[in-house]
């Protein structure tokens, strides 16, 4: 019992020393810097119709309060946050503050901000050398940049599971790549918007089941917080590395 409590440690420490990423904290504001402070009257607007209509296309919270020449947008959810900071800076570059054209600026963002989080997933899974990912999956890989786990973006939190699991896998005899793809997608349900009823593992087996994902890889998904028993060694594999 004690060789292999002393080769369990050994296998755990290998593992993490392959992968030490550094941690980031994400807040839940973003700061607008203001070429004057004029230009929060025109941001409020007529009895606030611009701040009104400017937060209903967003999602997002303007705070305009007394700190010169800055402006807060406020959300957890770092994806709208995002895009409300790129159509904030464009009103502010336009000049045209009114609501039809804050909607349709919002619009224009919302749609390049789409194919970001495509581009963000394709570029993650092809550094990775993942294959046999569903084209439906790959922007939601693409939205972990803009979802957080205790302060840490879960693209990187997911990309760090991803590599520790695969380095236990080739150490103990596991399937590497399953671990690997598993360790990627294990908080698959996180991508959706908070407002899905569910757990995130309930939420993301259902995603993997949708797109025809390997039973062993939805049993990853949906047992790393024992909420289901697990079917599979890398299921426990990849609930030791989320765990690291």
């Amino acid at each position: 019992a004690t060789r292999e409590r002393e080769l369990a440690r050994e296998i755990l420490i290998n593992a993490i020393q392959q992968y030490a990423g550094e941690v980031t904290g994400e807040t839940t504001q973003t700061m607008v810097t203001l070429e004057s402070d004029d230009l929060k009257g025109k941001l409020i607007g007529k009895e606030w119709r611009n701040i009104i209509a400017f937060e209903k296309a967003t999602g997002v919270s303007l705070i305009i309060d007394d700190a010169p020449d800055t402006v807060f947008l406020s959300s957890f959810d770092l994806f709208r946050r995002y895009i409300a900071k790129k159509s904030l800076e464009d009103l502010i570059a336009d000049k045209r503050i009114q609501p039809a054209r804050i909607e349709e600026l919002v619009e224009k963002n919302q749609k390049e901000a789409d194919k970001l989080i495509y581009d963000l997933g394709r570029k993650t899974i092809d550094e990775m050398g993942i294959i046999g990912i569903p084209e439906e999956i790959v922007p939601l890989i693409g939205k972990f940049r803009f979802r957080t786990s205790y302060g840490q973006n879960i693209l990187m939190h997911s990309k760090e599971v991803a590599y520790i699991a695969e380095w236990i896998a080739k150490l103990i005899g596991a399937d590497p790549v399953v671990a690997l793809k598993g360790g990627l997608l294990h908080d698959l349900g996180k991508a959706m918007d908070h407002d899905i009823e569910g757990t995130h593992p309930e939420i993301g087996g259902k995603i993997a089941r949708k797109y025809g994902l390997s039973e062993n890889l939805v049993n990853i998904i949906e047992s790393h917080h024992d909420a289901v028993p697990q079917i599979c060694i890398e299921s426990k594999i990849i609930q030791i590395a989320d765990a690291i």
